[in-house]
């Protein structure tokens, strides 16, 4: 499987409008954003419908938001509504001021940032003066999503220092960067802006409830729960140990050590898809099980698991699968009514037992889009369903539905994911 090298670059260029920093005009500048080479603040001049890349704004307020918002913009993924509140912390609009901000919005798994940005619309109503022209989806590491944030706020407290103004907002990033450093402070925080509160907002009792909970489920797995379950995590957690408890035995999957290490090795440089469709690639020729289908009693053999497991159509307390580890081996509940969701709820349960850290003992299998659960989720499709035999068995031919299904009845898996799949690798556009 080749490897795909991400772009990976986040710029703020800055020109200052005025030479003397000592000017309450100090923090104004000229500037652009640029995330692998796409510029966000592309933008046309309604009044003369001249086109510039570059705009003058007070840095300042940019500032102010990103340090306001940092441990949100970092941590918290996207939500599946997202609300008004989530906008107001993720999307540069919410800066105000008087200005026009680029419609750019971020919105992070934990490892990647997401960018996405939009064109604003042509309104007299707006009152301003541009429009923005930009339309792109771009992902960076949140490595350098801090490395060019830090950059432009180092700039900035720098050039604000100097002309005594704002120092608030200079005050803030100092403090940002002290809970940063701060190990205590840094586990708060990040918990915090994953069940979807801003800095000190978050209920005192609820993060020190769950932080509790780090011993007996894993910090991680706990932080996974946060993303999805918000204020009403603590309450999911204790639904997801009930269930699990009385979750059907299953053994670890063999030589999964071997196959841990494997994945532990793949180049961090590559999308989370990638990787995943990888460490899927690696289990099966681990496992011996070729390109082709996975028999219901294979994929339980990984398990050593009963066949009711996947015959039982019932479905109690919350639609989540999970599975504890436990000193035997692991419970597992997979909580769908059709067979082939019960077949992708296990496929990101495997997934999971070879992902996850080795300190977490639940392991949760959600809706949201953080790096693990999109590792999961593509974990199973290519385990399921490769990629490879998908292309193979299309040929020269276009994709239809009829194909879409004939494939998800031969890999037993549901037309969606086939679908997913096709998509993501760019061989089929949904009307």
């Amino acid at each position: 499987m080749n490897e795909v090298i991400m772009s990976d670059r986040m710029d703020f260029r800055l020109e200052w409008c005025h030479n003397d920093a000592s000017d309450r005009q100090a923090g104004k500048a000229l500037w652009a954003l640029a995330i692998n080479d796409q510029l966000a603040t592309e933008l046309e001049d309604l009044s003369t419908e001249a086109v510039r890349t570059r705009v003058v704004a007070p840095m300042e307020l940019l500032g102010e938001w990103l340090a306001h918002n940092w441990w949100r913009l970092r941590w918290e993924p996207e939500q599946l509504h997202s609300n008004h509140d989530w906008r107001m912390s993720h999307s540069l609009p919410a800066i105000g001021g008087g200005m026009a901000w680029p419609n750019l919005s971020f919105s992070s798994d934990g490892d990647y940032i997401q960018c996405r940005c939009v064109p604003t619309e042509r309104s007299n109503d707006s009152g301003m003066p541009v429009r923005y022209l930009s339309r792109f989806e771009e992902t960076i590491t949140a490595g350098e999503f801090e490395r060019s944030i830090d950059c432009f706020m180092e700039r900035l407290s720098k050039r604000l220092r100097s002309s005594k103004y704002r120092q608030d907002v200079v005050a803030l990033w100092q403090e940002v960067n002290a809970e940063r450093r701060d190990p205590v402070a840094f586990i708060w925080r990040r918990l915090e802006a994953l069940l979807g509160y801003d800095v000190d907002a978050g209920p005192e009792i609820l993060l020190s409830s769950l932080i509790e909970r780090f011993d007996s489920l894993g910090k991680e797995a706990v932080n996974e729960v946060a993303a999805v379950g918000r204020s009403n995590t603590l309450a999911v957690l204790e639904t997801l140990e009930a269930m699990a408890a009385s979750g059907a035995h299953g053994e670890r999957p063999p030589d999964e050590r071997k196959i841990r290490d494997c994945i532990s090795n793949i180049p961090r440089n590559q999308p989370i898809w990638r990787r995943a469709a990888m460490a899927a690639d690696m289990a099966r020729r681990q496992w011996g099980l070729g390109s082709g289908p996975i028999s219901d009693s294979q994929l339980l053999e990984l398990f050593a698991l009963p066949k009711q497991v996947l015959e039982d159509s019932s479905i109690e307390g919350v639609e989540q699968p999970v599975a504890m580890r436990t000193e035997q081996g692991l419970k597992i509940v997979l909580n769908r009514k059709r067979v082939t969701g019960k077949r992708f709820a296990l496929a990101r349960v495997l997934a999971d037992e070879l992902y996850a850290p080795l300190e977490d003992k639940l392991l949760p299998v959600t809706d949201s889009k953080t790096a693990r659960q999109r590792f999961q989720r593509a974990f199973a499709q290519e385990f399921l369903c490769p990629f490879s035999s998908l292309e193979e068995a299309l040929g020269e031919r276009h994709v239809n539905e009829e194909f879409i299904e004939d494939m998800a009845e031969h890999y037993r898996v549901s037309p969606q994911t086939v679908s997913y799949l096709l998509q993501n690798r760019g061989v089929w556009h949904a009307a």
